[in-house]
Order: structure tokens, then sequence, then C-alpha cells
């Protein structure tokens, strides 16, 4: 996982920290965005291996993030995040 960049999109901060400290001792390069409008512009001003998003934020729900971004050929994998059963 070394030098992997991911973009972790979750509102919830202490899950937030727990999964960016993980992600990072594995040796991810991790940006970390507790809302859908701050994710949507590291999305355009960076490239991102990976996206980890929460399913159930605020404003945007995590499918439709990864459908805006999807819109706009965005072909990056995204990995969902989500408490739901």
């Amino acid at each position: 996982m070394k030098n992997l960049s991911v973009l972790l999109v979750e509102d919830h901060r202490q899950l937030a920290q727990t999964v960016v400290e993980f992600l990072e001792q594995e040796g991810a390069l991790v940006d970390y965005a507790s809302d859908t409008t701050l994710a949507r512009t590291l999305v355009q001003e960076h490239h991102y291996d990976i996206l980890v998003l929460d399913v159930m934020l605020p404003t945007l729900s995590g499918f439709e993030v990864c459908q805006i971004l999807r819109q706009r050929c965005l072909k990056v994998p995204v990995i969902m995040l989500t408490a739901k059963t």
C-alpha cells in the first residue's frame, strides 16, 4: 500500500481519524474530507488512486458523490464505507 494516494470522505471525525491512522501506518498517503464540498474540491485538485466514501454523509450521500464523479468520467476505484446493515 506504499505511496497509494487515498481520499477518505467521512463525517464522523473519530472514525475518520482511526481509518487515516491505519492507512498511513500501511504506507498510504491520505487526504481527509469531512464533507462533500471539500471532497469535490480535493478530487478536482489532486489525483487519487482510490476513494473511500461514507455512504451516509450530511448533504449528499456517498452514492451521490460517486455518481457525480462518474459523470465527470473519473475512473478511480471507490470503496463505500457504511454502518448500515
